[in-house]
């Protein structure tokens, strides 16, 4: 740093005046130097409180030509109580001594200390004490000891510099601190924040959980009731309509045998054959409610997997195969799907003379599959032509199952195609679309 005297270019020729100025310009000369040494340490040391008063106490002993500096402070950033040594060399040799003493003189002139400091001789360790206490922040409290030779010739800018450097120290370690404290926040914020998160997605899955429980109790109280109501009217239907059509048959069978006028018996035979069709039809419609019940115990599958003991059971030997998989289906489609698989098992195993059959269900992301073949001696062209026949004119009730298929495929934008198996025998097949959740 260049002298102030040299920037000024002052001169006196009273000896007096000059020796004051030039007494004043080393003491201003000394505080800017001791205040740059101290700026860049306090820039250059990292944010931690100790290797940062490990750092500075060399500086401030090497400005003011001190053989120890000690601090002693119970600011949380520091530990406690701690005292932190700095020796000169050019001061001469060490006393081991010296540090424990000074704390000792220290320790009985800090009560008293001004704000400002002050200076004790030591005659005794041959050395002469600056004490300055440290700022109080509302974090402890401590100050700052320097041992000087006792011809240094210390004075009040001595003081001075020793508070003035004591006070950026102190101000350096509270900003430490409060970096530490922010870190320390700052983390417990970052941990809380995640936490929450956690917190929210584990709520957001429970949540979606009883979403879809509620939303599976509702589907199996709708498809209770909608049971217990098939259960019922195909029990209605049993027990009184088709009763009572039976009933009405018998009565003219019996008019039918014993009258003798040829029109009358031929008109009587016609009421018979529509009171037998009508019965045929009451007893598919009982048969068709009364299976979509078996759909409530575990879906379509299982459900097709049951159907197949039923038939083999009676002598048909039915094979079942499932590929791919995927969510439940929607219950209109595993209705539909169901009842084709039904209707197309019980034709084979009254009318296609058939020893074996098998059931193959495939499942993608957007078609689900269903085909039955056999080995028996139906034709596909003469099914095709039936159902063809039968959708224009059901007055027989022939192949009525057929035409129930293909229209609750309709209903789920399925359909149902029919194709002679390779060797003999037919394939029925059902393809419905889906879309997979």
């Amino acid at each position: 740093m260049p002298a102030l005297a040299d920037l000024l270019g002052v001169r006196s020729s009273k000896g007096r005046y000059y020796q004051e100025y030039r007494h004043s310009t080393h003491d201003l000369e000394r505080t800017l130097m001791a205040v740059n040494a101290l700026s860049w340490v306090l820039a250059e040391a990292p944010a931690d409180a100790r290797y940062l008063v490990d750092q500075t106490l060399p500086v401030i002993a090497g400005l003011l030509g001190s053989s120890v500096v000690l601090l002693v402070s119970d600011h949380p950033a520091l530990g406690g109580r701690r005292m932190c040594l700095s020796s000169q060399p050019a001061t001469g040799p060490q006393d081991p001594e010296l540090a424990e003493h000074l704390v000792q003189a220290a320790e009985q002139l800090v009560a008293t200390s001004p704000s400002a400091g002050l200076r004790r001789l030591l005659p005794e360790r041959g050395c002469q004490l600056l004490l300055v206490p440290l700022p109080r922040s509302g974090r402890g409290q401590g100050y700052v000891v320097a041992a000087l030779p006792m011809d240094h010739g210390a004075d009040t800018t001595d003081l001075a510099i020793l508070g003035t450097l004591a006070n950026q120290l102190a101000g350096a370690v509270e900003s430490c601190q409060r970096l530490t404290e922010s870190e320390a926040s700052r983390q417990a914020a970052d941990d809380a924040l995640r936490a929450a998160d956690v917190h929210a997605s584990a709520l957001a899955r429970r949540n979606e959980l009883l979403r879809q429980a509620r939303y599976d109790l509702a589907a199996a109280r709708e498809a209770q009731v909608l049971a217990d109501e098939r259960q019922r009217i195909a029990r209605d239907l049993h027990d009184s309509v088709a009763q009572q059509v039976l009933s009405i048959g018998m009565q003219v069978e019996w008019c039918r045998t014993s009258s003798n006028e040829p029109e009358l018996v031929t008109r009587l035979g016609e009421v018979k054959e529509l009171a037998r069709t009508t019965v045929d039809r009451i007893r598919q419609a009982i048969y068709e409610l009364s299976g979509t019940d078996e759909l409530h115990q575990g879906g379509l599958v299982p459900a097709l997997r049951r159907l197949s003991e039923q038939h083999r059971g009676r002598g048909l030997d039915v094979d079942v195969e499932v590929t791919g998989d995927g969510p439940r289906l929607p219950g209109p489609v595993e209705r539909a799907l169901f009842m084709t698989a039904k209707e197309a098992l019980f034709n084979i195993a009254v009318h296609a003379e058939a020893s074996r059959a098998s059931v193959h269900l495939s499942r993608s992301a957007t078609v689900v599959q269903l085909s039955i073949s056999d080995d028996g001696l139906g034709r596909a062209e003469v099914l095709r032509s039936s159902l063809r026949t039968a959708q224009h004119d059901c007055a027989g009730g022939h192949h009525r199952g057929l035409v129930n298929v293909e229209e609750r495929l309709l209903q789920v934008a399925g359909r149902l195609s029919i194709s002679d198996v390779a060797r003999r025998g037919v394939r029925l097949e059902a393809v419905v679309p889906v879309q997979d959740a």
